[in-house]
């Protein structure tokens, strides 16, 4: 028995990159899958690489404010394992394996030790009642696996990093334009805190912004041949100045944490710089870590929201980290190798079992749910709808398929019946501010102004909309239409 625990052990050590990626999977999968489907994010993003994939065009045919990276590799998915919610869902895990299974080479890198890494990552996961997860496939988290994988090889000292960092900062760009922009200046600033003179800083980061340019100007005349140029901009660049000045959150909790860690990162790494006890390679770490870390908190704005500060505090929280085992290398505790040992296998053993409980209830729902045995739900294959909405769902959906006037849904539920369809009413389905282009909701009010014999749906209470809609267009609905009647959560307006 003892010869077979030791020779567990000594695999894992010498295969510990293959244990952690195998750990992390076990810890998350049952977790992603038993989500229900919701009016949410996820079914948003799932809706417009939906219709990307019915070879409607991003931009042009689907209001999309991000750059199209996340898309264009979602796409892949969905052609070669099939178009519904189960392989959208398992785009997310990898993308979340990716981000903690680098995260822990980070950690390495940074030469902590492997156990207490894993015990970190695992925290990562759990954090936030496994907010990060059930939050599903979107551009954000892979913006933030590019910034991590940035993050490493600038540590690790690649050969020709300059050449990997301009090439890592176009495939943040390219994933979500505001973090790409963000992670420009922390390259920035750690090439001025690097050791040569400032003519040697300048070359460099000239030489990393000139590989970008190479990258962004292929997708610009990429853009140009599919003629979606014009629309990328509109909605990509004019379109971002509505969603920054009308979509200001500010979750206090949040902002106070966030704060928090910047603060207290900076007070011990100034202090650990000044101290004769830390090498130079600790305080170039640190410096490095701190260059990325601060500009990427600017993620939160402008809607600091829980997903939104775990995104934005996850560099910093890293950085912390970082400081304590400096810190902690100081102090010698008796039996520190059994307690982390201990500490490992009780984190490894609840993760797993609480991602795998998840997978047995998704595996029982998947079998009692309602949208299995339905046709019409066959895009949304893998997931769990409760039975109130399905009904909910039903109803509405007959009502708009056998209705002799066009009808349109004015609300971002509306993408759920855009699948469940394959149908495309462009702004109409996911009508939030900032998701509107140039013309923000001026240009949504004159496209109903010009709707001619149709039907438009809109939340009966106010109270049930989503803080992002437009509230001017719905004043405008009320008092120039005719309310004709109402079906489930919709009040219906007719417009002749």
């Amino acid at each position: 028995m003892k010869t077979a625990i030791l020779n567990v052990t000594n695999f894992v050590k010498k295969h510990d990159n293959i244990f952690a990626i195998l750990l992390f999977f076990l810890a998350t999968f049952g977790i992603v899958f038993s989500v229900n489907v919701t009016n949410s994010d996820e079914v948003w993003n799932f809706a417009n690489l939906y219709k990307l994939y019915n070879g409607f065009e991003i931009y042009k045919d689907v209001n999309i404010i991000i750059t199209p990276l996340f898309f264009y590799i979602g796409l892949i998915f969905f052609k070669i394992l099939g178009s519904n919610i189960l392989v959208f869902r398992l785009y997310h895990i990898i993308i979340m394996v990716s981000l903690y299974f680098t995260t822990y080479l980070l950690l390495k890198e940074l030469k902590i030790n492997k156990k207490i890494a894993i015990i970190i990552v695992l925290c990562f996961i759990i954090f936030e009642k496994y907010h990060l997860l059930t939050s599903q496939a979107n551009y954000n988290t892979m913006a933030l696996l590019f910034c991590v994988i940035g993050i490493y090889l600038y540590i690790k000292k690649c050969k020709y990093n300059w050449v990997i960092q301009g090439i890592i900062l176009f495939l943040i760009f390219m994933t979500k334009q505001n973090i790409g922009v963000l992670y420009a200046i922390g390259l920035l600033v750690c090439t001025l805190l690097e050791n040569n003179n400032l003519k040697e800083k300048i070359k460099k980061y000239i030489q990393e912004l000139a590989v970008f340019m190479l990258f962004f100007m292929l997708m610009l005349f990429y853009f140009y041949k599919k003629n979606i140029l014009i629309d990328f901009w509109n909605f990509a660049v004019l379109g971002i100045r509505e969603f920054a000045s009308k979509n200001v959150f500010i979750e206090i909790s949040s902002m106070i944490i966030m704060i928090f860690f910047i603060i207290i990162n900076i007070v011990l790494a100034v202090a650990f710089i000044k101290n004769k006890k830390v090498d130079k390679k600790q305080k170039k770490n640190i410096l490095i870590l701190e260059s990325f870390s601060i500009p990427i908190n600017l993620i939160a704005i402008p809607i600091l929201n829980k997903m939104h500060f775990l995104l934005a505090s996850y560099i910093s929280v890293i950085t912390f980290i970082y400081l304590i085992s400096i810190m902690l290398k100081e102090i010698k505790f008796n039996n520190s190798k059994k307690i982390i040992k201990i500490i490992l296998v009780i984190f490894s053993i609840f993760a797993i079992s609480f991602s795998t409980y998840y997978f047995v209830e998704w595996l029982y729902l998947i079998n009692n749910n309602p949208i299995v045995v339905d046709k019409h739900y066959k895009p949304f294959f893998g997931g769990i709808m409760l039975e109130d909405t399905k009904k909910s769902t039903d109803n509405v959906l007959n009502y708009v398929e056998n209705n002799k006037n066009s009808v349109i849904i004015l609300s971002p539920k509306a993408e759920i019946y855009a699948v469940l369809m394959n149908k495309n009413n462009g702004i109409f389905d996911l009508p939030l501010k900032g998701n509107l282009g140039k013309e923000g909701e001026k240009g949504l009010l004159e496209k109903i102004k010009n709707l001619h014999n149709t039907e438009i749906l809109i939340e009966k209470s106010e109270d049930n909309m989503l803080w992002q809609e437009s509230l001017i267009v719905r004043e405008y609905i009320k008092k120039n239409m005719e309310k004709i009647g109402e079906i489930e959560e919709f009040d219906i307006y007719m417009k002749k």
